[in-house]
């Protein structure tokens, strides 16, 4: 019983290949110059916004993994900075 239970976990922590599908700049660009009503535009605005706050949310963490402790504000402030950003506080995703 013991060993059932080992080998469950071992296959549940066993990873897996990652299937990830290439995008290249001309199917962006095509995606994001859809009409307003094709899902295509609806990806190329969550893919942007993925890679910004992906980016953004990276650069959090280096920062506080290095022990830093600061507010939320401060956070996103010298995350802007780190990255080269200069988004207004008050700005919306769809800004960006």
């Amino acid at each position: 019983m013991r060993f059932a239970a080992l080998v469950t976990v071992w296959l549940a922590l066993l990873p897996l290949p990652s299937i990830a599908q290439n995008l290249d700049g001309n199917s962006l660009l095509e995606a994001c110059e859809a009409p307003e009503q094709d899902a295509r535009l609806a990806f190329c605005t969550g893919y942007i916004l993925g890679i910004v706050e992906g980016v953004k949310w990276g650069s959090v963490v280096s920062v506080m993994t290095s022990g830093a402790e600061l507010e939320t504000a401060e956070l996103n402030g010298l995350s802007d900075v780190l990255l080269g950003y200069c988004t207004p506080a008050e700005a919306e995703l769809r800004q960006h």
